[in-house]
């Protein structure tokens, strides 16, 4: 019976696919993957410090 599961999880070996973030260069990888949460986070301290002097007021 266990002759006719499918193998689980991605078939091993090949090339690495799009987005695959456990293979390939460690520091371009982890760059990529990160920019966005740390372009957020300028966003969210530049709307803080605009936004700032008007609620003293």
């Amino acid at each position: 019976m266990s002759d006719d599961l499918p193998p689980a999880g991605p078939p091993r070996g090949g090339p690495p696919q799009p987005g695959d973030l456990t293979q390939g260069p460690i520091f371009k990888t982890l760059a990529l993957f990160s920019l966005p949460v740390l372009l957020g986070n300028v966003l969210q301290s530049l709307n803080t410090t605009i936004r700032s002097p008007m609620r003293r007021c």
